[in-house]
């Protein structure tokens, strides 16, 4: 059974881009200017008060005039810089206009444009620079990003210890280092360099991250006071973005569901592209019949994540595809995109492009259990059973949390079917909607009941039509995802046709193998 990102525990943890690529989002700068005195904000706020009654051109240029001054380009804003610049003809407004939608626009297409660049020639020209200026700390940043990418997290280590020496509390330097630790596995010392910084507990840039990643780590929070103190601070919307994302997540999770979704919609004033993720991540796996996104909003630099999930929760697998190619290239060290890419592969029937992305994601994080379930079960839809053996024996000696053995599981009963093993492929799929079951993970569930009917009826089984009315019936206890009801909709066109097996192709699958596969699982401490 496939595995998405959605299904993976999620937190906003700083995204790593260049320095230049950075301070083009407005996330790098060193330091938050706090307004102590709010005159001009309640200026703004008062402002659009009064145009929203009184739409005239004589308070859209004051308006227009403060949003200028205070950097504000909340949507609402845009749209009435837009109305000036095309509706009226007096000089004065229609420049301020355009210094806030013309500007926005050339800003937000160097936001978006992502690079493809030659790594090994990015590490050269890098170091030629770097010798002419040793002290250049973004400079490293930027180098030991180049290293992860092209697979050597020591050397990225390395050259991101020189750039903490020389900045060791720059705000971009130090999302930068915990975005290396995460990705090493090292969630004490990602928060631990975070805590260095001397605006460790004011600015929300840097408190954001502690409290995502001591929320992935299960740690004890120890933040909660200095990250209301910082959502009470007059900060700009969008620099408080990750700081709701990542606190309203803890406060959901910790029951406080009416505070973490307060939290999560004021996000939506001004979202960075890592905290509308996080939303479209909650929202299906916190409270799909309440979703705090509605409809996704445009103007988000990089949202690509984000439209890659949101994809993939209405079953439109090419969109997926598109978006998580996309953010594979915005990401290219992360494991996500990976996993993302290749599960709506999966779920398209695209196996040679699956098999290409989970391929391309184990080449940096070769025990990746998501990602080997996720090729194996390419592997099997092309009929290249014994490669997907191989595979599948991998994930197993990979696989840790519940859910990775699970899809496992699943993924192994499909194999063992695809050989003509059905009655230990029965079984294994048995077990695996059990747990599920159990654990009430109900549309998992639903996905492996409407699998195991699928494999019945291409079989030609006795047992088809009782496996598909199991299946039904489960797909009515879940959330009726567009995921699940693609699968039954696509299970249900099999049913009346043919028996034939789905994979094409004879299996090429040495003994040992077929017994090292057929020995199950300790199911029994899932």
């Amino acid at each position: 059974m496939t595995v998405s990102t959605g299904s993976v525990r999620r937190q906003v943890i700083p995204r790593w881009r260049s320095w230049r690529t950075s301070a083009l989002l407005g996330e790098a700068a060193s330091s938050v200017r706090v307004q102590r005195v709010n005159g001009r904000r309640d200026e703004l706020s008062h402002l659009l008060k009064e145009y929203r009654d009184d739409p005239n051109m004589g308070i859209a240029g004051d308006l227009l005039s403060a949003a200028v001054t205070m950097g504000d380009r909340r949507p609402e804003i845009l749209k009435i810089a837009e109305d000036v610049e095309t509706k009226t003809d007096w000089p004065l407004q229609q420049r301020m206009s355009r210094n806030i939608w013309a500007g926005e626009a050339n800003r937000e297409t160097k936001r978006f444009a992502v690079q493809t660049i030659d790594g090994g020639q990015r590490v050269r020209e890098l170091r030629r620079a770097l010798a002419l200026h040793p002290r250049n700390a973004f400079g490293w940043v930027d180098l030991a990003l180049e290293h992860l990418v092209l697979g050597f997290p020591e050397k990225s280590r390395k050259a991101m210890g020189i750039a903490l020496s020389l900045a060791p509390s720059h705000r971009f330097v130090l999302r930068s280092a915990s975005a290396l630790f995460v990705e090493l596995g090292e969630l004490d010392r990602a928060l631990a360099v975070l805590q260095q910084g001397t605006k460790s507990k004011s600015d929300p840039w840097l408190v954001a991250p502690q409290v995502a990643i001591a929320d992935l780590a299960r740690m004890k929070q120890t933040l909660g006071r200095a990250a209301e103190h910082v959502l009470d601070a007059d900060h700009p919307p969008m620099h408080l973005a990750e700081l709701r994302a990542a606190f309203g997540t803890v406060q959901m999770s910790a029951g406080s569901s009416r505070r973490g979704r307060q939290l999560l919609r004021r996000i939506l004033q001004a979202p960075t592209e890592n905290a509308l993720a996080q939303i479209e991540w909650s929202d299906h796996r916190i409270d799909e019949s309440d979703p705090i996104l509605g409809e996704m909003p445009g103007g988000v630099p990089r949202a690509f994540e984000a439209l890659a999930l949101r994809a993939s929760f209405e079953a439109k697998w090419n969109a997926g595809l598109e978006y998580s190619e996309q953010w594979r290239r915005d990401q290219p060290f992360r494991v996500e995109p990976y996993i993302q890419g290749s599960f709506c592969a999966c779920e398209a029937e695209e196996w040679e492009l699956a098999e290409s992305f989970s391929r391309s994601g184990l080449a940096l994080h070769r025990n990746n259990p998501y990602l080997l379930n996720n090729r194996a079960f390419a592997q099997i839809g092309r009929g290249h059973l014994g490669d997907a053996a191989m595979t599948l024996l991998h994930a197993r000696r990979s696989s840790s949390g519940v859910g990775e053995r699970l899809a496992r599981v699943a993924t192994e009963a499909l194999w063992l079917f695809r050989i003509g093993e059905n009655e230990e492929g029965r079984d294994r799929y048995n077990a695996a909607i059990r747990i599920f079951t159990r654990k009430h993970l109900v549309d998992d569930a639903a996905r492996a009941a409407l699998m195991l009917a699928q494999e019945e009826i291409c079989a030609g089984s006795e047992l088809a039509e009782e496996a598909w009315r199991r299946a039904v019936g489960l797909v009515g206890k879940s959330g009726k995802g567009a995921h699940v009801m693609h699968l039954q909709e696509r299970v249900g066109r099999l049913r009346g046709s043919s028996p034939r097996q789905i994979g094409a192709g004879s299996p090429v699958v040495q003994s040992a193998t077929l017994i090292a596969i057929l020995i199950p699982p300790e199911l029994e401490h899932v």
